[in-house]
């Protein structure tokens, strides 16, 4: 199952993660749910994941 996981952002953008996300109903919920904040800047929180995202994508080519 990790494996799977680790995996999905060599085949998935970053964008096509977030519309899926975000395609739940309750999706802003639970992001501050993760993140534990209610006064949370969900659109940072999406920003850093593209670094991420980028970041992790240079590392393991």
């Amino acid at each position: 199952m990790l494996d799977y996981a680790a995996n999905a952002v060599v085949y998935w953008s970053i964008e096509k993660i977030r519309t899926q996300f975000e395609a739940n109903s309750n999706a802003e919920q639970l992001l501050i749910d993760l993140i534990g904040n209610e006064e949370a800047d969900l659109e940072k929180f999406w920003q850093q994941a593209i670094v991420k995202f980028v970041d992790y994508l240079a590392y393991h080519e």
